[in-house]
């Protein structure tokens, strides 16, 4: 082999080893771009989860508030509606009157008015009080009913002293017994509900 021959060798030689090293090179760096770029497409895919998740748990806990908010409202107006009819109930059937003060027949009005509005509240916001709640309304309104017609009967000039003495005594349990033992339910479960749902959202 001649000179020239083994310089042609060697070129080719030393050519080809310096364009494989470039390829290669070029090669592994093309590799690791792609391996990047994928890297990065998989990124911008877990943060889009992650963002989408971050905002729907936002929206829950905002219609939740909202939710709590309305629930808070209900309970407050209906507990101060429900503490005016037990307490122009008690007024309509106290035995002793104050000089000046309304009679009996004058506040029958006012506790039936109390009672719609009372009774309109809990209507309009049933379905954000618990069951239990919504219970205990219920047999507050049942037992106010049942002292209205109590004292509407007590009321009757036809009935015997006996008899009316029975409806009067009924009225006036309903009144000091039975509406406030329900309020204080009311009331105890109220500020649990309270508790729970400020503990839930903590």
């Amino acid at each position: 082999m001649t000179d020239v021959e083994v310089l042609g060798v060697f070129v080719t030689t030393a050519v080809g080893s310096g364009v494989g090293a470039y390829l290669s090179s070029y090669l592994k760096k093309k590799g690791e771009n792609l391996a990047t770029h994928e890297d990065v497409d998989k990124l911008v895919t877990q943060v889009s989860a992650v963002t989408a998740a971050t905002k729907q748990i936002e929206e829950r806990i905002t219609r939740a508030s909202r939710v709590h908010g309305r629930e808070l409202d209900v309970l407050a107006k209906l507990y101060r509606h429900l503490h005016d009819v037990q307490g122009f109930f008690q007024s309509m059937t106290r035995a002793g009157r104050f000089e000046g003060e309304l009679s009996p027949e004058e506040y029958a009005p006012k506790v039936n008015e109390a009672m719609k509005v009372a009774y309109e509240e809990f209507l309009n916001g049933r379905l954000f009080i618990p069951l239990a709640l919504v219970q205990l309304c219920e047999e507050f309104f049942k037992a106010a009913s049942q002292g209205q017609s109590d004292f509407a009967w007590a009321r009757q000039p036809g009935f015997n002293v006996a008899t009316r003495s029975e409806f009067w005594d009924g009225a006036g349990k309903v009144a000091y017994e039975k509406l406030p033992k329900l309020l204080q339910q009311i009331d105890d479960a109220a500020r649990t509900e309270i508790g729970d749902a400020n503990m839930s959202r903590t």
